[in-house]
């Protein structure tokens, strides 16, 4: 093949295929795999399976089957989570990056303290938009078509009209905003409902971080390690006392040492010995013969 034929045949195989020149431009990666889920790419003309430890890309479209649930790591900065029946595309410009929910209903964690100066999370619905501020924000697609948006914990949300007057309201933790095509309010999450129910992973899964995770973890551990220094060396286990000395005294004439005498016994024959005559006990005297009663 001429060389400038070849040249055109891999510009043509790069531009058929987006994602093999530019999968650094990946907008997230899939953690957590419970079901099923497809993906729908800008440059397929189908869906395919959606696999656990795959690249989420811009413009891509997810969506979950029945009983299934999808977890996913954004930029390295907010963690998405996907209830069953739900449909969602992710796209990203200049410090801004979008879900569009198309229904169904998500839950994003963001970790504020990653976020630039200027760069902005937003969930946005056919009615709505929601710009998460270092919160969980639990947003679902209602029956009706109204949007729903409750912040679970710590944190705050501001949650706008997309259309019309664009009126605005702010939730923080506790709270939730409801928004139809033609009105806006907040309220409190009432007493007992869960904004997370079917958004916890259950049944056989896959949660083992991807490598790439894995790897970032480790490289900013060791970083952590070495600003510290080196470690300090262990202290030496604690030493068990001395046995404790003892000084000998040498032996001179003189000073050996002097054996007590045996105990002395009661002699039998020729000393006092105790008798038993027909009176009862007595006390024999030797050499006397006298007997002592004792009453």
């Amino acid at each position: 093949m001429p060389r400038g034929l070849a040249v055109v045949a891999v510009l043509s195989l790069l531009t058929s295929f987006p994602a093999l020149s530019a999968a650094q431009d990946r907008a997230g990666v899939v953690t957590t795999l419970t079901g099923r889920a497809s993906v729908a790419r800008a440059v397929a003309s189908q869906p395919r399976p959606l696999g656990f430890k795959d690249d989420v890309f811009p413009r891509d479209r997810i969506s979950t089957a029945e009983q299934s649930l999808v977890r996913m790591l954004l930029g390295g900065k907010a963690l998405v989570t996907v209830r069953e029946l739900s449909t969602f595309t992710i796209s990203e410009e200049a410090q801004r990056a979008t879900i569009d929910l198309q229904g169904g209903k998500i839950g994003v964690a963001a970790a504020r303290q990653l976020f630039r100066a200027g760069e902005r999370l937003e969930i946005r619905t056919p009615n709505a938009v929601a710009s998460i501020r270092g919160t969980l924000l639990v947003a679902e697609r209602l029956p009706n078509g109204d949007a729903r948006f409750s912040v679970v914990r710590s944190g705050a949300a501001e949650v706008c009209q997309s259309a019309g007057a664009a009126a605005c309201v702010s939730i923080a933790a506790g709270e939730r905003a409801v928004v139809s095509a033609t009105s806006i309010r907040s309220e409190p999450i009432p007493p007992g409902e869960d904004p997370e129910a079917g958004l916890r992973p259950g049944g056989p899964q896959h949660t083992d971080p991807p490598a790439e995770i894995t790897a970032d973890v480790t490289s900013r551990a060791a970083q952590a390690a070495a600003a510290l220094g080196p470690p300090a060396a262990p202290s030496p286990p604690p030493s068990s006392p001395p046995p404790p000395s003892v000084t000998r005294v040498p032996v001179l004439p003189g000073n050996q040492p002097v054996t007590p005498p045996p105990p002395s016994r009661p002699r039998l024959d020729g000393g006092n010995r105790f008798g038993v005559g027909a009176g009862g006990p007595s006390l024999v005297t030797g050499g006397s013969g006298s007997n002592v009663s004792i009453r």
